[in-house]
């Protein structure tokens, strides 16, 4: 299966935006895990791509340290 090129890519991303426009805040407020899964899939994607023949458990301890790393320095941004 070929990949798919930068301008579907791009078309894609761009009719999402649209329809995100045309929704209502609860609709919005709706779609956050949706939006999280994608994010976290995306990112699988690129784990997998920066360490080639991991597993996808290895993967998924990646992106799991990530978020730990993330929440831990937006904590520190929190706390005066």
């Amino acid at each position: 299966m070929s990949k798919p090129s930068r301008e579907l890519i791009d078309e894609l991303r761009r009719e999402k935006i649209e329809r995100a426009k045309q929704m209502g805040p609860i609709d919005r407020i709706l779609a956050g895990p949706d939006l999280f899964d994608y994010a976290c899939w995306t990112t699988m994607l690129g784990i997998h791509s920066q360490n080639p023949g991991i597993t996808d458990a290895q993967a998924l301890n990646i992106l799991r340290e990530r978020l730990a790393k993330r929440e831990k320095r937006e904590q520190m941004e929190i706390t005066p």
